[in-house]
């Protein structure tokens, strides 16, 4: 009987063993699918767009087809244009056309006084430029342009050069001289002086010796005739007529110029500044009557011409310029000129 009990009890404690797996691998089970939901939720979840409808469909496979249609399109390269706008091109170089006249030996000389660079003397002077005279002026130069042969000196641009290496705020010195050489290639603008390169003529070879007494330790320049130096200083250069043809001196004297240069001696001796007038010759001379400034200083003498140079020597006008110029405290010119 003993024997049966204990058989029973073990049948029973190994049925509960049984059972306590059982619910142990439950147990394992569910924890297990815990923490597999557990993972799920931490993964990222993929957004899920909403399917579209046919038109939104519709309406992208549009936009796409537009974009591709414009790529395909070819873009006017830099130097092509359209049909509007070569239209437009057109107009504007018609346009341009009418208000850009075409330069001819006929009005070459009709924008002259554009060459004047320095603005006190270009107001100074328009209503000059304005006048009868001065329009028949450059009528005459052009005439001659088309129909003579010969060239005119100096060259269109260097026909206001005086004016310009001067300003007329700074003019201390003003030398007057008739017309400009008729040399090829020496006439530039300003009076007595030649470009670089070109061998001083004989009024100039007199201004020099005149200079190495008057002025020592001035070196007479054997080969340099360009007063360019004696410009910058304040030295105004200026010739009565402004232009001449070739070989043929005096040849514009009845052309207006005269009148012209008359005007500018008016303004400079209306300036405020002391101003030393040299003139050389009868010609020069005759100016002097346009000259009544009290505060200017005026010297007289022969022209240094080979002609009447004997009137010329000993005239000491460069240090007696020199010695005005200091006594009114304004700075004196250094006459050198580099061999």
């Amino acid at each position: 009987m003993s024997t049966k009990i204990t058989d029973f009890f073990t049948v029973v404690s190994k049925k509960e063993e049984k059972v306590k797996e059982k619910e142990k691998e439950q147990d394992l089970d569910s924890s297990e699918t815990e923490n597999e939901e557990e993972k799920k939720k931490k993964l990222p979840t993929k957004k899920t767009t909403p399917k579209k409808s046919p038109s939104e469909k519709e309406e992208v496979e549009e936009k796409k087809e537009k974009k591709e249609s414009s790529k395909k399109r070819k873009s006017p390269e830099p130097d092509e244009t359209t049909e509007e706008e070569g239209c437009e091109n057109q107009d504007d170089e018609k346009e341009i056309k009418k208000n850009k006249v075409e330069v001819t030996d006929s009005n070459y000389y009709d924008d002259i006084e554009s060459y004047i660079s320095d603005v006190n003397w270009k107001n100074a002077l328009q209503d000059e430029f304005k006048k009868t005279y001065f329009k028949n002026l450059i009528s005459s130069l052009n005439k001659v342009k088309k129909e003579n042969k010969k060239p005119i000196y100096p060259p269109k641009d260097e026909v206001f050069s005086a004016f310009n290496y001067t300003p007329l705020k700074d003019v201390k010195v003003v030398i007057i001289g008739q017309d400009p050489y008729h040399g090829k290639g020496q006439a530039h603008g300003l009076s007595f002086s030649v470009k670089p390169g070109v061998s001083p003529p004989p009024s100039l070879i007199n201004i020099y010796k005149e200079l190495v007494q008057d002025c020592p330790p001035f070196k007479q320049p054997l080969k340099n005739g360009f007063l360019e130096p004696w410009a910058k200083q304040g030295v105004f250069l200026l010739n009565a007529a402004l232009t001449v043809e070739e070989s043929t001196p005096n040849s514009h004297k009845d052309f207006g110029w005269y009148q012209f240069t008359d005007a500018v001696l008016k303004i400079l001796n209306e300036q405020p500044q002391p101003i030393v007038f040299i003139l050389w010759g009868g010609f020069a001379k005759k100016k002097k009557s346009i000259l009544k400034g009290k505060h200017h200083f005026i010297l007289e003498s022969g022209h240094p011409s080979p002609l009447s140079v004997t009137h010329f020597k000993g005239c000491k006008h460069f240090s007696k310029t020199n010695e005005f110029l200091e006594s009114k405290n304004i700075e004196k010119i250094d006459w050198t000129i580099k061999p």
